[in-house]
């Protein structure tokens, strides 16, 4: 990928270091992918949720690793119609251990902490 250069001697990738691979840098900096079912997210993905045709769920990956992201937006607007469901897949969201509604035009960001999932609330989406 153009602009991420790797060192063999550290074992750093850009900016990027410790269990960083290739693969995760290439899937953190590519485009969101867009959902309309449900769907289990992967380490590193950005996804805008769309949930015009009805409710739709993600569920957060199985092992994250720490440092771990997952990023969610409203892409259609209509979270606020049909709800987008945050499945925490046995880890705890913001120290809680239920699922996550989220509202309309939101814009997530949800970091893996090692021990949790922390909600990281970012600017909304509008259009």
């Amino acid at each position: 990928t153009e602009g991420v250069q790797a060192s063999s001697i550290d074992g750093t990738y850009g900016s990027l270091t410790g269990a960083s691979t290739l693969s995760q840098i290439i899937r953190e900096s590519r485009n969101f992918l867009i959902k309309s079912t449900s769907y289990t997210a992967l380490n590193g993905e950005k996804i805008g949720v769309n949930t015009t045709s009805g409710p739709v769920t993600i569920t957060l990956p199985a092992t994250p690793v720490t440092g771990a992201t997952v990023t969610l937006v409203d892409s259609h607007a209509q979270w606020s119609s049909n709800t987008c469901t945050v499945n925490r897949n046995g880890n705890t969201i913001n120290g809680a251990t239920a699922d996550l509604s989220l509202t309309s035009g939101d814009h997530i960001l949800l970091l893996f902490n090692g021990s949790g999932w922390r909600e990281i609330k970012t600017e909304a989406v509008y259009g």
